[in-house]
């Protein structure tokens, strides 16, 4: 089963209150397949998409584990500064 990770994105409303946060979804057999069945998933990581994107990239690139997306996300939270792709791409030289 090969794992494609993405963004998901959510808005919680409290009142008049809003916010939106995003997640990871990591979709089973995308490609093949043609759909969208979400094996696993984080929600409510970070308010900060860009950095979400450098990691879903990171998660695509390596093709991660979906058993191994909860410590991933630990360490990207963890992190003392934001994952960027600049970050990424200085790291791969």
């Amino acid at each position: 089963m090969k794992i494609t990770y993405g963004i998901i994105e959510e808005t919680y409303a409290i009142g008049e209150s809003k916010r939106t946060w995003y997640g990871i979804a990591g979709y089973a057999d995308a490609e093949v397949a043609g759909t969208a069945a979400i094996a696993v998933a984080c929600h409510d990581v970070t308010e900060d998409v860009r950095s979400l994107q450098a990691l879903v990239s990171l998660c695509n690139r390596h093709a991660l584990s979906p058993l191994h997306l909860s410590e991933v996300v630990e360490d990207f939270l963890a992190a003392p500064e934001p994952l960027t792709t600049d970050k990424i791409k200085r790291q791969n030289k």
